[in-house]
């Protein structure tokens, strides 16, 4: 599956008060899309992955990264302070980045 978002840097993403620096970078998902993204499998280990943060809800959705790793982006994700892992609503989707063809 292929869509097109805007990456943002992890620190576009306000997570002390579950907002974006740029919410115009939000892309709306069909309900297909968020439901094959919310049984995703998880990318392989020691590869570079973005971080799609998904709201069921409303179906908009945010790229964020570039992460080294899906350790780091846990990492950067897991935090106490993170409203937005608090969201039931919400769901976040490791993708592993494919080099153009």
């Amino acid at each position: 599956m292929r869509f097109g978002a805007t990456l943002i840097g992890p620190a576009g993403v306000h997570r002390s008060t579950g907002t974006f620096r740029e919410p115009e970078a939000l892309v709306e998902l069909s309900r297909d899309v968020v439901l094959v993204l919310s049984e995703a499998d998880e990318p392989a280990a020691g590869v570079s992955v973005i971080a799609l943060i998904v709201h069921t809800a409303s179906r908009h959705a945010a790229a964020i990264g570039v992460f080294a790793s899906a350790a780091a982006c846990r990492s950067w994700w897991y935090q106490p302070f993170n409203r937005l892992l608090r969201d039931p609503d919400v769901l976040l989707v490791l993708a592993q980045i494919c080099p153009d063809s």
